[in-house]
């Protein structure tokens, strides 16, 4: 963990340093050769070095420890720090597309330069290897500045034709606005679905299922929940066991698995057992259900599937999971059919509908 962190710190301050030596020398070309494109560009280099300060208080931050007031540590600070980058960018690409019109309209003579172009050529190869690097350290702040360094590459080449073609400068700088801008829409649009809540990565779906479902006491999983705090990850998962174990054989399995998914995937996951029936008329009846699921081809799930004897009748407790968005007319059909399939056994069903989590 402390490597990673002094990577972290270290991706950050290189490319600090790399961001603001290209803002003095585009700064000082475009000044040289009068061009709004290539001044564009230097500003954009400048937008990256402050992102590259924001980040390195936010690195400080994040990595604080737990306290009272925050038990969960300080990681979203990071998803913070990426909004901030992100209205940095969308300000910049708003300014600069505002000066590309003027000179759109006002054009300015540019001297061509074989010495400016190979710094610009050089500049670009920075910003190309700028994006491998931060990329490969990973963090979600060093993916947005990837992502906006492979940006910048595409932008300096194109700044490079503002000087083969002087009458095109003010159009390639509103096109460079338009890519700085569009950097930060996209920025902000990714944190903003992280804040809001974003659906479990499949990938860590299926790790989880492995790990779990590998041990022969479980019978199946479902509803996984998962929530991120940056660099902590805590869950639940409901486990399907035989309902002859004990509650301390039970108990025993999920805290070995518990410990297992934290080992393997750094995951506090607390789970809930669902002691799963040997009742022979319940089994039967769960079996016509997924058959008809399996007719129907819908991602419908049962879960829960249980009875209990209220002194009266028996109930029949189940809950049916459906996509998010599912019509509304089918999930109301498919209730009232596996309603009549356990009625037609004299006995009561007490449906609960939910929705997934994840894929």
């Amino acid at each position: 963990m402390k490597i990673m962190k002094e990577k972290r710190f270290f991706a950050v301050v290189l490319g600090a340093a790399a961001n603001l030596l290209l803002f003095f020398i585009k700064l000082f070309i475009g000044l040289f050769l009068n061009s709004i494109a290539i001044i564009s560009d230097a500003i954009n280099n400048l937008t990256d070095f402050l992102s590259n300060f924001i980040i390195m208080y936010g690195i400080k931050i994040a990595d604080k420890p737990a306290d009272k007031e925050h038990p969960f540590g300080h990681g979203r600070v990071e998803h913070l720090i990426t909004f901030v980058i992100s209205g940095i960018i969308l300000f910049t690409g708003f300014e600069f597309a505002r000066s590309s019109i003027s000179v759109i309209f006002e054009p300015t003579n540019i001297e061509f330069s074989v010495p400016i172009l190979i710094i610009l050529g050089l500049s670009s190869l920075v910003k190309l290897w700028l994006f491998f690097f931060y990329k490969k350290v990973g963090t979600e702040p060093l993916k947005a500045l990837s992502k906006d360094s492979l940006g910048d590459v595409f932008i300096t080449l194109a700044t490079m034709l503002s000087i083969f073609f002087p009458f095109l400068d003010g159009f390639l700088g509103l096109v460079i606005s338009l890519f700085i801008f569009y950097a930060g829409f996209t920025l902000a649009k990714g944190v903003i679905s992280k804040l809001l809540g974003e659906k479990i990565d499949t990938e860590i779906v299926i790790k989880i299922k492995e790990i779990v479902e590998a041990h022969d006491k479980i019978l199946g999983t479902h509803n996984l929940i998962i929530h991120s705090y940056g660099n902590k990850n805590m869950g639940t998962l409901h486990v399907e066991m035989p309902e002859n174990l004990t509650i301390i054989e039970a108990h025993d399995i999920v805290d070995k698995l518990e410990r297992d998914v934290k080992k393997i995937l750094n995951i506090d996951l607390t789970m809930h057992i669902d002691p799963q029936t040997d009742d022979f008329l319940l089994k039967e009846i769960r079996k016509k259900i997924v058959k008809y699921f399996d007719f129907l081809e819908e991602a419908v799930e049962i879960h829960d599937f249980k009875s209990f004897y209220d002194s009266e009748e028996f109930d029949v407790i189940l809950e049916l999971c459906f996509p998010h968005n599912y019509e509304k007319a089918k999930e109301n059909l498919i209730t009232k059919t596996i309603e009549m399939m356990i009625k037609e056994n004299n006995l009561n069903p007490l449906i609960e509908v939910e929705y997934k989590y994840h894929e």
